[in-house]
């Protein structure tokens, strides 16, 4: 669980890896720092042996009222496992018809330092 370092809608901020694409290996959530101050003073307010077991569980409901799923991907040019993954599931993708809608989603950065 990660939680933000400033008062903002975290629905609106996307999460990322370092920018090569490969480097998120577990699931992780952001929550609000509003959220976060709660759980931390939680923890601080009871005794060292209570908040040395204390442990989170998080569950993810997904809810669309269509019956469809919408889904997306996130990668780099430079990683080539996503761009094989997509070619690969293309094929179940054009299966699944209009029941899914797929959108990949190439991130790219400037760079003032190129030519």
């Amino acid at each position: 669980m990660i939680i933000d370092d400033t008062f903002e809608d975290v629905d609106k901020v996307i999460m990322s890896d370092d920018g090569t694409g490969t480097g998120i290996r577990i699931p992780a959530m952001l929550i609000g720092k509003k959220e976060g101050q709660i759980l931390k003073d939680f923890l601080t307010k009871q005794p060292s042996d209570v908040a040395s077991k204390a442990s989170l569980s998080a569950e993810f409901v997904l809810k669309n009222q269509d019956n469809t799923v919408k889904w997306e991907m996130w990668y780099t040019s430079a990683n080539d496992k996503a761009l094989d993954f997509i070619r690969n599931f293309r094929e179940f993708t054009q299966k699944m018809d209009e029941s899914a809608e797929f959108s990949p989603r190439l991130v790219t950065w400037s760079c003032t330092s190129c030519d």
